[in-house]
């Protein structure tokens, strides 16, 4: 398993590899059939400000960075080291072939600060003092040389491998002009730096190493000409160079005209000198280009910072119907001093649907700057204003806007399908229900039990009450009148008792038993009890004076 995620790494890396190198150099826009007198067989020349390509030649192909790699070592230094420490000048630092060939001549046990050390190395090329600042911001070069291949490739160049902190030749160090244009131009964003680079001279004091100070000058002689006068420009704004056996002669080089005019770098590699001492023809190239780009090109701004470029349609707003859609940031572009500017176009791509609220600054699109069809440039358009929105008609595009996605109707459909598909369970069910019943009254008829004459078919038949207990006084209410019989007319006749009480008044003698004769006129009539109601005992009457006992009969 290991075997195979190493073989499937490989192949990304060599993927990787080999599309990077295709891409490599589009981040600037090239100025089309420009032509300098160039003997570096690897060249580079590019407008910062406005990143515009004015010229290039194999910028993809490997080269040895050499002298350029201490481009790098000085970043690493500036951003993870303290200028004012105090570095000690190791025997691994100052052995070998690294202190050869300096003014500076720094020796072991030596102590000088991080600054001191960065002006040797940038002015004097000195290898002692890069190896001294790598081994103290990085303990060793080796891990040194990794943390600057990490940092080149976080910042773009992604075509360069450091093994040292000299440039001294390594078969796995390697790099590409297009990379060192990336790292000279990350270089030239610190101003420390770009002091130093700038500087002609420094002087070291002395101090228990060395009897008296030493001062030593730039190898720029783009910028000095202490050395040697055939290679000074006087718009140049330094960085360094340098020659040796393996990488020939190399320069990354800076240039200004004044405010508002081109800053140009130049990168050139790949070719050695005749020998001689200050023969470097990449320092040659450099000053020669400078001259020429400076006559022949000038920037050109097409769109100034704020410009109205368009009006558009605004929706949603509570405000206004149209909005004035403006350029972010000032556009401009290198082009040939004889250019005819008519032949430079600009097209708009507002976004396709503008809406507020919008706020002044928002990005509401883009514009294209065209040289007869070939594109040089880009914009940017934002707001100038701060718009409100209406909430009405925000809330029903919202709405219209949640019911257009295709998963939305999608769960609807599905919804309304659902629904449908319940309905039609729903009255089935009530049919089959329905079916039952009529099979129920139907089976009923057959059998002979049909239901009573005016109850409908298949209801149950009331359920029966119970009879009203009757009351116990049972004389005739008032305003009825009376048969012969005693009993009220249209009343019911009471039912016959097993047991009848019979009462008179006193003057009236004992009766005789039950049964013999009618009652008498006064007597109340015969109480009608229920059938099931339980007997209650008779009372018990008090003998008054002149009225003789009930007797039972």
């Amino acid at each position: 398993m290991n075997k195979l995620r190493k073989q499937a790494l490989l192949s990304i890396l060599l993927v990787i590899a080999v599309v990077l190198p295709c891409f490599a150099g589009a981040a600037g826009t090239a100025v089309s059939n420009a032509s300098f007198s160039v003997a570096s067989k690897n060249a580079i020349l590019v407008e910062s400000a406005t990143d515009t390509v004015i010229y290039q030649k194999n910028i993809n192909d490997r080269i040895a960075p050499g002298e350029l790699t201490k481009l790098m070592t000085a970043i690493i230094a500036v951003e993870y080291g303290m200028l004012d420490d105090i570095v000690t000048i190791s025997e691994t630092a100052a052995g070998g072939s690294n202190a050869s060939g300096t003014v500076a001549n720094l020796k072991v046990g030596e102590q000088l600060s991080v600054r001191q050390l960065l002006y040797c190395m940038i002015l004097d090329n000195n290898d002692v003092a890069a190896v001294a600042i790598a081994e103290h911001i990085g303990g060793t070069e080796e891990d040194f040389a990794r943390s600057m291949t990490e940092k080149a490739a976080f910042i773009g160049a992604q075509n360069t491998n450091f093994t040292n902190a000299t440039g001294q030749h390594n078969a796995e160090q390697y790099s590409t002009v297009w990379d060192m244009y990336i790292i000279a131009d990350y270089f030239m964003q610190s101003k420390l730096l770009m002091e130093i680079a700038s500087t002609k001279s420094y002087t070291l004091p002395p101090s228990e190493w060395r009897a008296k100070k030493t001062k030593f000058y730039t190898n720029d002689h783009l910028i000095s000409t202490y050395k040697t006068s055939g290679y000074y420009y006087r718009y140049a704004d330094g960085l360094i160079g340098g020659q040796s056996n393996t990488s020939g002669s190399v320069v990354a080089a800076a240039a200004s005209r004044g405010r508002g005019s081109m800053s140009l770098i130049f990168i050139g590699a790949g070719t050695s000198g005749d020998g001689s001492k200050y023969s470097l023809p990449a320092m040659r190239d450099a000053g020669n280009v400078f001259r020429e780009a400076y006559s022949k090109y000038k920037i050109k701004t097409i769109v100034k910072k704020g410009e109205i470029m368009t009006e558009e349609r605004l929706w949603d707003s509570l405000e206004k119907d149209y909005i004035s859609l403006v350029s972010k940031d000032d556009v401009s572009t290198v082009i040939p001093q004889s250019k005819n500017e008519e032949e430079i176009t600009v097209k708009l791509f507002p976004n396709e649907r503008i809406m507020a609220p919008i706020s002044a600054g928002d990005t509401l699109g883009t514009f294209e700057v065209y040289d007869n069809d070939v594109l040089i440039v880009t914009g940017t358009l934002t707001s100038e204003e701060t718009i409100r929105a209406n909430i009405i008609l925000k809330l029903g595009y919202w709405i219209s806007t949640f019911f257009s996605f295709i998963a939305v109707r999608i769960i609807l459909i599905v919804i309304l399908v659902l629904a449908v598909f319940y309905v039609f369970v729903l009255a089935r069910n009530i049919k089959r229900n329905e079916r039952r019943k009529e099979k129920k009254r139907a089976n009923a008829a057959r059998s002979g039990k049909r239901p009573p004459a005016g109850q409908p078919q298949g209801q149950k038949p009331p359920a029966r009450r119970p009879p009203a207990r009757m009351p116990r006084n049972t004389a005739a209410p008032p305003g009825r009148a009376k048969t012969s019989g005693g009993r009220t007319q249209g009343a019911p006749a009471p039912r016959a008792h097993n047991k009848t009480v019979k009462t008179t008044s006193p003057k009236t003698k004992a009766q005789k038993p039950a049964g013999a004769g009618k009652p008498k006129k006064n007597a109340a009539p015969t109480v009608n009890k229920k059938k099931n109601a339980p007997k209650r005992a008779p009372k018990k009457r008090t003998q008054t004076k002149g009225r003789a006992p009930n007797k039972k009969s």
